[in-house]
């Protein structure tokens, strides 16, 4: 090949990095402007974007020999299709075909039939005059529509794509092992085989989860509580054997990690009621969607149990409750296997920060005591101030109490197995604050008497 080549490739990935600026710039303009008018679309879940590489952009120049198709490197830039890339992710396969109906519906402007417009907004076109879904050269549908940003007097060109979770993965699969392989394969026939029965599998898991998605949607509210313990149960064991056979690979040996894996997706679910702020009938099924979100997408390789977890603030404890347990769970959490584990796979689900989901689960766990203790002293005539002080000390004994008895399961089991919150003793025989000033030393005594048994 002549050096002419080489410099019009050279020439044209040099404009690209002059262009870098605007081209972030169009990449986040792009973004806020599709979350605007269809964020709040049934199945939406996200948005995201990227800007073709320039590894990525002279790989294509050569594998479609795009330098014979221009005159110059100005326009073969200008004119590349996918040199902003915008992805909306959405649920279910069905609810790709949802999105790409309101986009028509909302880019209703248009001069040659072939590019559209949103009305008032004269800087995004879509390529909308063509059949949707397209066909891939793998044979399979996607929606996939070219389209323009007019910055100034330029025009940056984008392609917009719509996806769900499992063509989300299956996409990755399929880019990376055929489309992205550069080992010669004498069967790649095979191969692209073995590819079409998991693409079969997909859109199946694809169909299971939607018919799971839309049972939980049709539940009436007086048979929600028996499902949500069925849904915890499905979910739970995801949780489990994906974590578990991370652990058994790497460690070698098999644990017994049921309940707390239930104990993981009923915090994430409580969690996930006060962040969202929508009606008590959607949240579950809100949550559902983002959980399968999220473990669709999770990836465990990268985990080890041998690594140190690292605080990087220390935990605020905000209660004595949380203190008293807190300092004890957070002098362990690198010492106790158990604990370690446990948040772990909480840190790895969430992306937060270690200390910030201690404090959270510890909140939890009070939540779910003061709960038992309210109701057991729900006949007990009490002012608000006096009920306070009952049920932050009865909380804050407990928690000195889980305190020597640290262990995972056995906190777990004394919070959400146990029916009474203070082993041998009745709340329900408290009637005023008389009555509990003169039985709370019995009460430390019971957990005295817990720890000797």
């Amino acid at each position: 090949m002549d050096s002419a080549f080489f410099k019009f490739i050279e020439r044209t990935l040099e404009i690209k990095e002059e262009n870098q600026v605007e081209l972030t710039y169009i990449s986040g303009r792009l973004e806020y402007y599709f979350t605007r008018y269809f964020g709040e679309a049934h199945g939406f879940l996200s948005i995201n974007s990227r800007i073709k590489s320039s590894r990525s952009f002279k790989e294509k120049i050569l594998r479609n020999n795009l330098y014979l198709k221009h005159e110059t490197p100005e326009e073969l830039f200008y004119s590349l299709p996918d040199l902003i890339g915008i992805r909306i992710e959405c649920r279910f396969n069905k609810d790709e075909e949802a999105i790409f109906k309101l986009i028509k519906k909302e880019f209703s402007d248009t001069e040659d039939g072939m590019y559209y417009s949103i009305p008032g907004n004269k800087a995004i076109y879509l390529k909308l005059g063509e059949d949707q879904p397209k066909t891939q050269k793998n044979k399979f549908p996607i929606y996939k529509i070219d389209g323009y940003y007019e910055r100034g007097e330029k025009t940056f060109s984008f392609e917009l794509q719509i996806k769900s979770l499992v063509n989300v993965f299956w996409g990755e699969i399929d880019h990376r092992i055929l489309y992205k392989n550069y080992t010669y394969m004498l069967t790649e026939d095979f191969f692209r085989d073995i590819m079409y029965s998991i693409k079969d599998n997909l859109t199946m898991i694809d169909r299971q989860l939607m018919i799971l998605y839309n049972q939980v949607n049709a539940m009436d509210m007086v048979s929600r509580a028996f499902n949500q313990d069925q849904i915890y149960s499905i979910f739970s064991k995801i949780l489990h054997d994906e974590y578990v056979g991370k652990v058994y690979r790497e460690l070698g040996f098999v644990i017994d990690f049921d309940f707390p894996s239930d104990i993981i997706i009923r915090y994430l679910h409580a969690k996930s009621k006060d962040q969202m702020n929508v009606t008590q009938d959607h949240i579950l099924k809100d949550f559902i969607a983002d959980l399968i979100g999220k473990l669709d997408q999770n990836d465990t390789s990268h985990l080890s149990f041998h690594s140190l977890m690292e605080l990087e603030e220390e935990v605020e404890f905000d209660s004595p409750f949380s203190k008293n347990l807190g300092k004890k769970i957070t002098s362990v959490i690198n010492h106790d296997f158990w604990w370690n584990l446990f948040f772990i796979i909480l840190e790895d689900i969430e992306g937060t920060k270690i200390h910030e989901e201690i404090q959270s689960f510890l909140d939890f766990l009070e939540d779910q005591l003061k709960e038992k203790i309210e109701r057991d002293l729900s006949q007990a005539r009490f002012r608000e101030e006096e009920e306070e002080i009952v049920v932050s000390e009865i909380l804050a004994m407990i928690g000195d109490h889980l305190s020597r008895e640290w262990g995972l399961h056995y906190v777990l089991n004394y919070v959400f197995k146990q029916e009474t919150p203070v082993p041998h003793h009745d709340l329900r025989k408290i009637k005023n604050y008389r009555d509990y000033l003169a039985t709370r030393e019995s009460l430390r005594e019971a957990f005295d008497k817990e720890e000797e048994e």
